[in-house]
């Protein structure tokens, strides 16, 4: 299956989107739903898990946890160490159809070491 991935950032009032694509491997467990994919001419291998009502996503650089309404924290790996970051998740909607999961979207604020805060958009979509 394919895999859409956008995102937009807003810093400074400044957005800056992104587009990208791959192939994605959807695994059914009885508490949830993980989506495993690459993109094209990227080293990162990207890990989403959905539950009932928390997002968990990972690479090998980051790993944020998505709660609605909740601040939780998350760490960035940089070449100047690990940078811990607060997340506050304002919008998060799975859609599925038939059980399987067809679109996740989410608006976040990321605040990295409780300094610079900027607004985050991510929109998924499994074809």
């Amino acid at each position: 299956m394919e895999i859409e991935i956008k995102s937009v950032q807003t810093m400074d009032g400044r957005k800056e989107s992104i587009k990208q694509r791959g192939m994605v491997t959807i695994e059914k467990h009885e508490k949830g739903t993980i989506l495993l994919w690459r993109i094209p001419k990227e080293p990162l291998q990207y890990h989403m898990t959905i539950l009932e009502n928390k997002i968990l996503m990972k690479n090998q650089n980051q790993a944020m946890t998505f709660e609605l309404g909740k601040t939780t924290k998350g760490m960035i790996q940089t070449e100047y160490g690990n940078l811990n970051m607060s997340i506050l998740t304002n919008y998060m909607e799975v859609i599925k159809e038939k059980d399987t999961i067809k679109k996740v979207h989410l608006k976040y604020e990321i605040s990295i070491e409780e300094t610079q805060s900027y607004e985050n958009e991510i929109e998924i979509t499994i074809k």
